[in-house]
């Protein structure tokens, strides 16, 4: 409980909770593939190690260009099966982990319902958008 506790902050202060749309290439409707992903960002890779060796999923990625600052990502039902756990410790992503849980999946040789997983991915963006717009604005206002 600990561990989801701990993981709930950093999804809360470092953390994303998201569906993307990637596009196919060469496809003539131009449909995208949509895909759920829970995300931690932090420049310390002991961290990023722990959360790795504690959860037992994620891809930890290090990026050095620019930014020295690593990713820990889960994916799909991977992100949902984390989601789950931290759920109930979330404060200022609740609604975000809320919408994911009820993120439909589609596996290999169904029929995908892009229709839900556009309704989703839409819901995801505004709640996002409201999020940062939301944070931003109370900081503006402190700032003040």
């Amino acid at each position: 409980m600990r561990d989801a506790i701990y993981l709930a902050g950093l999804v809360d202060g470092d953390g994303s909770i998201f569906i993307s749309k990637r596009y196919k290439e060469n496809s003539a409707k131009n449909h995208g593939r949509y895909r759920l992903f829970l995300s931690v960002t932090n420049n310390n890779k002991v961290l990023l190690n722990y959360l790795y060796r504690t959860w037992k999923q994620g891809i930890v990625y290090w990026d050095s260009k620019n930014y020295k600052a690593g990713h820990i990502t889960w994916e799909g039902p991977k992100a949902q099966t984390v989601i789950r756990k931290i759920l109930p410790f979330l404060v200022g992503k609740r609604n975000q982990a809320k919408l994911a849980l009820k993120y439909v999946f589609v596996g290999r040789g169904q029929k995908a319902n892009t229709k839900a997983q556009a309704t989703s991915f839409t819901q995801m963006r505004r709640l996002n958008q409201r999020w940062s717009m939301g944070k931003t604005r109370k900081d503006a206002l402190r700032a003040i």
